[in-house]
């Protein structure tokens, strides 16, 4: 073990967190939060030294062949919290030692102490086209319960399918007692592939959580500088909800602050397809402006590329002449006239095999056997430096206010193909977190969006580095996209989550299709000819109501109905406000057969009375905090909604 057995306990959880904050605190085993296997040894052989500051400790381990291992861990005590994250540099001389099973997290919970667990999860953000959807679905488990483990160890394992780190599971998770009573969570903070492993072992009663970044077997070349996850773990007490809002209120506490809290836009994505150029769009401008919108999105298609498939120009990262004769600024300068903002889409992790950047800089490029699409290395400097170029062009000669960075293959079988244990892998989100934070420093006026085939890359360490992150490509089916967002808000920042509404469907919509949106930033993509005169009045009622009612999606979350497979069950969440006691109540009926339902609503006073107003029929009663905490009745017809409010008033109920 390492020299000084007080150095090793600076990789103790037990040292920062307390762990009587949480009942299954207690539970906590003592050993490292992480590990790495060096040559034919761990991390934890090496001698540690630790320099303390203010805020954190930086914890250092030398290897003889001059690999330096510094592990910085940040304690947030207001939040029970560790953040911890290596940073591994190998001296100029020559290549490191074998690193190997990367481990970022390990921990184990002591089965006596904290019998049965309960394993929270949620699959990935891939989009499906049913109901219900898969997409954040959340999921509990149980290790062999109520007895140890005796033909074989009890296994569970989440991870990626792809390499995008929501592709398959997100990667948050919650451990509560089996009570329900508090726990922990969980972020893992890695862009690329990532697995996560649950095990009571053979004869245990405990619990076993180990975290891994594949693939990882590789030396460092000489000279070379990487980060690796960056892991976050919090104690909580409470329920199921509680654990899931302190998780969000954590998550949001990273998040940059943005240039504009208006995030109202038109993406012309589901109205357009790749099918734009100047014409279409000095239409859409004038189409979509005067209805409060802050943002036009133009989405992909804008480069050389063929109007029915965006995706075999991607690499060609300069505007279409054939089809915008005087450039966007035409467009840019038409949205500004009317009031909106200029926003563009971008893929560069991307390149089409036929693309200029790709016959241009064919080594810059992993490739697939088999595939059309290769990745671009974000790992090489050239390749930030010429994406810095390109982008600093745009957004300089365009007045850029929004940038949306795409990802729309899974980057795998490219870092498996390299043949490189990995080297490519780590470098690939080293340089990914880079370029964004190049992006919010360089343009603090640009919002930039994090995207990747919808919700499939939204790991803390990536989400955190955006302002607004799209929460999935099922933007056409309204039930589908309130079930997604209601599952997202209940763990992720609802205020910086971000759909697009395009249904296709080319017919009215009714306040149950509109308030799929109140649980995310507000964007429009609906087909032109579409703008009725009764939609764009609809438009501007329902983003009157979104900007009022702002405040609560920055609050807490809880999920007020059951989530089942049933299309005709009633639906409901509340956003809480909790500093000023005020929330939203957000309610579906859609097929229904029971007309009226009780709403019992979290958070409330029961001290307090309050004045609860139905934002859609614009009328306003008071109720008894009493009355709220066992029940709101709400009657609504069959493919309807409501939308309340609640505020204390000033006096207690029984002064």
């Amino acid at each position: 073990m390492a020299d000084d057995p007080n150095a090793l306990s600076a990789l103790d959880l037990q040292t920062y967190l307390d762990t009587n904050t949480s009942p299954i605190g207690p539970a906590l085993q003592r050993l490292p939060f992480m590990n790495i296997g060096i040559d034919e040894t761990e991390l934890t052989t090496l001698p540690l030294e630790i320099e303390t500051t203010v805020q954190r400790k930086h914890i250092h381990a030398i290897h003889p062949h001059g690999l330096t291992l510094v592990m910085d861990v940040d304690p947030d005590q207001a939040r029970q919290a560790l953040i911890w994250q290596v940073k591994m540099a190998q001296g100029t001389t020559s290549a490191g030692p074998r690193l190997h099973h990367f481990r970022p997290l390990q921990i184990a919970l002591d089965g006596t102490l904290a019998p049965d667990p309960v394993i929270h999860t949620w699959r990935g953000g891939s989009m499906q086209t049913f109901f219900p959807p898969d997409a954040s679905m959340p999921q509990s488990h149980v290790l062999y319960p109520r007895t140890r483990a005796y033909y074989q160890g009890g296994h569970l394992s989440i991870g990626t399918r792809g390499g995008r780190s929501s592709d398959q599971y997100m990667p948050y998770l919650l451990i509560t007692t089996a009570e329900d009573k508090g726990g922990l969570w969980c972020a893992i903070g890695w862009s690329g592939h990532w697995s996560a492993s649950f095990v009571k072992p053979r004869g245990s009663v405990d619990l076993q959580l180990t975290v891994q970044i594949e693939p990882c077997d590789l030396r460092l070349p000489a000279g070379t500088e990487l980060c690796g996850p960056s892991i976050a773990l919090g104690l909580y007490e409470g329920d199921y909800a509680s654990g899931c809002n302190a998780l969000r209120s954590w998550l949001r506490s990273r998040m940059p602050t943005l240039p504009s809290s208006d995030l109202s836009h038109f993406n012309t994505w589901a109205a357009l397809d790749a099918n734009v150029d100047e014409a279409l769009l000095l239409n859409a401008v004038e189409r979509v402006s005067g209805h409060g919108l802050r943002y036009f999105m133009l989405d992909a298609g804008w480069y050389p590329s063929s109007r029915e498939d965006f995706s075999d120009g991607v690499g060609n990262w300069h505007v279409d002449e054939t089809k915008f004769p005087r450039g966007l600024e035409v467009v840019a300068q038409e949205a500004r006239s009317r009031g909106m903002e200029m926003g563009l889409w971008f893929e560069p992790e991307r390149a089409h095999i036929s693309s200029e950047l790709a016959q241009q800089h064919p080594d810059w490029l992993l490739r697939a056997s088999d595939h059309s699409h290769a990745l671009v290395n974000f790992a090489l400097p050239a390749v930030r430096a010429y994406f810095r170029e390109v982008i600093s062009d745009i957004v300089q000669r365009l007045g850029l206010r929004w940038l949306k960075w795409d990802f729309n293959m899974d980057p795998l079988p490219c870092w498996e193909q390299a043949g490189d244990g990995g080297l490519s892998h780590l470098g690939h989100i080293n340089g990914l977190w880079e370029t964004f934070d190049w992006l919010r420093t360089t343009f603090p006026d640009l919002v930039v969006e994090n995207c990747a085939s919808g919700g499939n890359r939204l790991d803390w360490t990536l989400f955190s580095r955006a302002h607004v992150n799209f929460a999935n490509d099922q933007y056409t089916q309204p039930d589908c996209i309130r079930r997604i967002l209601g599952r997202m808000g209940s763990f992720l920042p609802s205020e910086r989550l971000n759909m697009i509404y395009g249904p296709f469907q080319r017919r009215e919509y009714g306040d149950d299709a509109w308030q799929v949106l109140a649980g995310s930033a507000f964007g429009i993509s609906e087909p032109l000819d579409n703008w009725s005169e009764g939609f764009r009045e609809n438009l501007r009622r329902h983003l009157a109501i979104h900007h009022a009612t702002d405040a609560f999606r920055s609050g807490t979350f809880y999920r007020l109905t059951p989530d089942t497979p049933e299309l005709s069950a009633w639906e409901g969440w509340q956003m809480h406000e909790p500093s000023a006691g005020t929330g939203l109540c957000a309610v579906w009926r859609s097929a229904s057969g029971e007309a009226e339902i009780s709403i019992r609503l979290c958070a409330i006073d029961e001290t307090r009375s309050y004045t609860v107003t139905d934002l859609y029929r614009a009328t306003s009663y008071t109720v008894t905090g009493e009355e709220l905490a066992r029940g709101l009745k709400i009657s609504l017809p069959r493919d309807a909604a409501a939308l309340y409010t609640y505020y204390p008033l000033t006096e207690m109920k029984n002064q």
